[in-house]
């Protein structure tokens, strides 16, 4: 309230962050298929699709998270001017 920052989420927050999932995903997806064809060229067509497979599975957690983070970042906004140092919330 102090600095002005609105925190709650709008209703499709999470489908948003949901894109921006996917995104990252194919990214991730495209960049261990190119280093398994570039360090390992002659891997098996199924080892190279079960590595990815595992990559994204381990991986989704933490790929989702991100997601949010990125996406988050395109509605709240921090200005620092506003703030005001020193004190506690609801404080002035």
């Amino acid at each position: 309230p102090v600095c002005g920052v609105k925190y709650e989420k709008e209703v499709g927050f999470y489908t948003g962050a949901m894109y921006v999932s996917y995104a990252i995903g194919v990214a991730v997806s495209v960049s261990v298929w190119v280093a398994l064809m570039v360090l390992l060229p002659d891997l098996g067509i199924v080892t190279q699709i079960m590595t990815i497979a595992s990559v994204m599975l381990f991986g989704a957690p933490m790929f989702y998270a991100l997601s949010k983070i990125i996406w988050a970042n395109f509605f709240f906004h921090y200005d620092p001017s506003k703030a005001v140092h020193g004190t506690a919330p609801g404080e002035q």
